[in-house]
């Protein structure tokens, strides 16, 4: 059962939610959150009662993660789900797999996409139109990226509103706001 341990975000988020109110008036709640994200192992079978008692596993957060194993293990025995268990774990881990592939894509491709990014827009020799065209390719070919950059950006942009002064770093701040409205108002247009 150790790729269950590779469901810890899942079980911190389900936790993190289940935590936040009483797991017993929130079970409704959790058992269409473990019906959408797939957690239960497909099953006709699966009773209402199975459904809850693995909530509960996975809603404890006071288990280790070779708790949280043996427990939805034995949990899997008890209801006769075992090999289907063990079949749903394999896709997990085969998602996991993509998604951690993807994820390493982003993190490798982040500096060369702003780069080229930076690039486009300190070339003199470019018209806007140009430029336009550029980023747009850009953006098409790195989109992720720019999403991951453009949350980085704006949380920059929040910290140092929030760490600046009346001073100087007002000024920059308004600047580097002019330049983002500005770009905002170029992507709009192109659309057009």
């Amino acid at each position: 059962m150790y790729s269950i341990s590779k469901l810890l975000f899942v079980t911190v988020a389900l936790t993190a939610f289940a935590s936040s109110k009483s797991l017993g008036n929130h079970v409704a709640d959790l058992s269409v959150i473990i019906a959408e994200t797939g957690l239960v192992p497909p099953a006709p079978e699966l009773t209402t009662e199975a459904q809850q008692e693995y909530m509960v596993i996975l809603t404890n957060s006071s288990q280790t993660i070779p708790e949280l194993e043996q427990n939805t293990k034995l949990w899997a025995e008890k209801h006769g789900l075992t090999e289907k268990l063990e079949e749903y774990n394999t896709k997990v881990l085969e998602k996991l797999k993509e998604f951690k592939e993807k994820y390493m894509s982003v993190i490798n491709n982040i500096l060369s996409a702003e780069m080229k990014y930076q690039d486009i827009l300190n070339n003199q020799t470019l018209t806007i139109d140009e430029i336009s065209n550029e980023v747009d390719t850009l953006l098409q070919q790195y989109p992720l990226e720019f999403k991951t950059l453009g949350c980085l950006f704006d949380e920059m942009l929040r910290e140092m509103k929030e760490n600046s002064s009346e001073g100087d770093n007002q000024q920059v701040l308004n600047g580097i706001q002019s330049k983002q409205e500005v770009m905002k108002v170029m992507k709009f247009l192109r659309r057009k």
